[in-house]
């Protein structure tokens, strides 16, 4: 879905698919990748994000093509948006925004579209902020993996070291032997 042409340094279509092949591609690999992701074997998410986002963006560029031609303005080529749509559904998922422009750059090899990239990306963590944790976050909650918050809980500001300390501390000689310690 994505092809660099380095002759014209530019992102175009390996092939124009038209938009109905897309959508019958995209709506059962949108199943099958959930449920990959819900019966817990070694898969991955990374790629899969970045297809059925390229699939997506590329059927934006569609849609914004046909009003190209009604309002007589002229947008970019459908293989830039499927660019940036593999950015903005990777970086809403995994909430990754400098190494995910990075990646992209250093896959395409496609230095223009940095900073579209990084402010797509960021766009959609923020969204996905609004909305939800990411992805990792959620997965690492469901199978109780300890991991501090962000933020620490409010009424830790409260907190003195007298509060947690122990009132009788053991203290150790400057130099103590391990077998001594045991």
């Amino acid at each position: 879905f994505l092809y660099y042409e380095p002759s014209n340094d530019h992102i175009s279509s390996h092939c124009n698919l038209p938009p109905s092949a897309l959508v019958v591609f995209l709506v059962p690999y949108l199943a099958f990748m959930c449920l990959v992701y819900g019966i817990a074997i070694p898969s991955g998410m990374f790629v899969p994000l970045i297809l059925s986002g390229a699939v997506l963006g590329r059927l934006s560029g569609y849609l914004l093509g046909s009003f190209q031609m009604m309002l007589g303005i002229e947008v970019a080529e459908h293989g830039a948006y499927a660019l940036i749509g593999s950015a903005a559904m990777l970086g809403g998922v995994t909430r990754m925004t400098i190494s995910l422009t990075l990646i992209i750059i250093e896959t395409t090899g496609v230095v223009q579209f940095g900073l579209p990239v990084f402010l797509t990306a960021l766009a959609a963590r923020t969204c996905g902020h609004l909305i939800n944790e990411g992805l990792y976050d959620i997965h690492m909650e469901l199978r109780h993996v300890p991991f501090l918050p962000w933020d620490p809980p409010t009424w830790y500001q409260s907190l003195r070291a007298r509060d947690v300390m122990s009132y009788n501390p053991i203290c150790l000689e400057l130099r103590v032997r391990a077998e001594s310690l045991l």
